[in-house]
């Protein structure tokens, strides 16, 4: 029994992190030959499907405020450093907002640090640590698929690292209070 439990959990990641990693790279791709809206149809579609599972699995306790926590800060930081020059998004129709295949990876990248990496929100050090790496990483991918672009090039990304090595740990903490007080 517990064999069959691991292989169903391990299936349920590693398909949380197959639509997240679709999401993103569609997104990407399609912004960076100027599609507003493919991307974002891929990603909403797969963000379909994940939260189907979710419900049907009952995994849902806290899913919607963790969503509106990530998904908007991700989009009001991205929108942030758009205003202020840092970076320039391909195929964004806002001109001041995040394009709408920014708002789909965050709203994906949500569901898969919900779905996933919920056992390890303990981890805050370790959860700032890898962001620090992997926020920089993603950036400079979309820089090289040429869906961004930044004024201060590849070194520019370290800044989204800094950000969100201290954003992420703070978020969960937040999550965890705001959960706490509603049981």
């Amino acid at each position: 029994m517990l064999k069959s439990a691991n292989l169903k959990n391990n299936s349920e990641f590693l398909f949380h992190v197959f639509c997240y990693y679709l999401t993103w790279f569609a997104c990407l791709i399609f912004a960076a030959n100027h599609e507003v809206w493919s991307g974002p149809v891929v990603g909403l579609s797969l963000i379909a499907i994940q939260l189907f599972i979710l419900i049907k699995a009952k995994q849902t306790k806290g899913l919607i405020q963790f969503i509106l926590i990530f998904g908007l800060t991700g989009v009001v930081v991205d929108s942030i450093l758009i205003n202020i020059g840092f970076i320039v998004f391909m195929a964004n129709p806002f001109t001041y907002i995040a394009p709408p295949w920014i708002i789909t990876i965050w709203l994906s990248f949500a569901i898969v640090t919900f779905a996933c990496m919920k056992k390890y929100f303990k981890y805050l050090i370790g959860l700032g640590i890898l962001s620090l790496i992997g926020f920089p990483l993603a950036y400079a991918a979309g820089l090289r698929l040429e869906a961004a672009f930044m004024p201060l090039g590849y070194p520019g990304t370290l800044i989204f690292g800094l950000i969100w090595c201290i954003l992420l740990p703070t978020l969960i903490v937040i999550y965890k209070k705001i959960g706490k007080s509603k049981c």
